[in-house]
Protein backbone atom coordinates (compact mmCIF):
# COMPACT_ATOMS: atom_id res chain seq x y z
CA UNK A 1 0.00 0.00 0.00
CA UNK A 2 1.47 3.23 -0.66
CA UNK A 3 -0.06 6.32 0.71
CA UNK A 4 -0.93 9.37 -1.25
CA UNK A 5 1.65 12.32 -0.50
CA UNK A 6 0.98 15.97 -0.73
CA UNK A 7 3.43 18.29 -2.70
CA UNK A 8 3.59 21.22 -3.11
CA UNK A 9 4.03 20.62 -7.05
CA UNK A 10 0.30 19.88 -7.19
CA UNK A 11 -0.61 23.37 -5.04
CA UNK A 12 -2.90 25.47 -8.03
CA UNK A 13 -2.41 28.26 -6.43
CA UNK A 14 -5.94 29.04 -5.51
CA UNK A 15 -6.20 28.81 -1.80
CA UNK A 16 -9.63 27.09 -1.16
CA UNK A 17 -9.43 24.69 -3.35
CA UNK A 18 -5.32 23.96 -2.68
CA UNK A 19 -6.77 23.20 0.91
CA UNK A 20 -9.68 21.21 -0.22
CA UNK A 21 -7.17 18.98 -2.24
CA UNK A 22 -5.38 18.43 0.79
CA UNK A 23 -7.66 17.55 3.06
CA UNK A 24 -8.93 15.07 0.22
CA UNK A 25 -5.38 13.49 0.33
CA UNK A 26 -5.39 13.24 3.66
CA UNK A 27 -9.08 11.60 4.19
CA UNK A 28 -8.47 9.24 1.55
CA UNK A 29 -4.80 8.13 3.42
CA UNK A 30 -7.02 7.83 6.61
CA UNK A 31 -9.34 5.12 4.68
CA UNK A 32 -6.23 3.56 3.27
CA UNK A 33 -4.96 3.32 6.73
CA UNK A 34 -8.57 2.05 8.43
CA UNK A 35 -8.77 -0.90 5.74
CA UNK A 36 -5.04 -1.99 5.52
CA UNK A 37 -4.54 -1.94 9.02
CA UNK A 38 -6.96 -1.76 10.84
CA UNK A 39 -9.38 -3.39 9.59
CA UNK A 40 -11.92 -1.85 10.52
CA UNK A 41 -14.91 -1.88 8.20
CA UNK A 42 -17.50 0.46 10.49
CA UNK A 43 -14.51 3.42 9.88
CA UNK A 44 -13.79 2.51 6.29
CA UNK A 45 -17.80 2.76 5.26
CA UNK A 46 -17.88 5.95 7.29
CA UNK A 47 -14.89 7.06 5.25
CA UNK A 48 -15.84 6.31 2.06
CA UNK A 49 -19.72 8.06 3.09
CA UNK A 50 -17.35 11.16 3.82
CA UNK A 51 -15.22 11.36 1.10
CA UNK A 52 -18.29 10.81 -1.35
CA UNK A 53 -19.88 13.70 0.20
CA UNK A 54 -16.79 15.98 0.16
CA UNK A 55 -15.90 14.74 -3.49
CA UNK A 56 -19.34 16.19 -4.44
CA UNK A 57 -18.79 19.36 -2.75
CA UNK A 58 -15.37 20.13 -3.89
CA UNK A 59 -16.27 19.35 -7.95
CA UNK A 60 -18.93 21.78 -7.24
CA UNK A 61 -17.13 24.26 -5.68
CA UNK A 62 -14.62 23.79 -8.20
CA UNK A 63 -17.36 24.30 -10.66
CA UNK A 64 -18.55 27.72 -9.65
CA UNK A 65 -15.25 29.08 -9.05
CA UNK A 66 -14.42 27.85 -13.03
CA UNK A 67 -18.03 29.28 -14.10
CA UNK A 68 -17.18 32.63 -12.64
CA UNK A 69 -13.23 32.85 -14.04
CA UNK A 70 -14.97 31.99 -17.60
CA UNK A 71 -17.13 34.86 -17.14
CA UNK A 72 -15.28 37.29 -15.89
CA UNK A 73 -12.59 36.68 -18.37
CA UNK A 74 -15.34 36.51 -21.20
CA UNK A 75 -13.90 33.15 -22.07
CA UNK A 76 -17.50 31.10 -23.23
Amino acid sequence: MQLNIWKEKLELGIDMLDEQHFEFFKQANKFLIEEKFKHNKKACVESIDFLEYYLLSHFNAEFVFMTKISTTSGVP
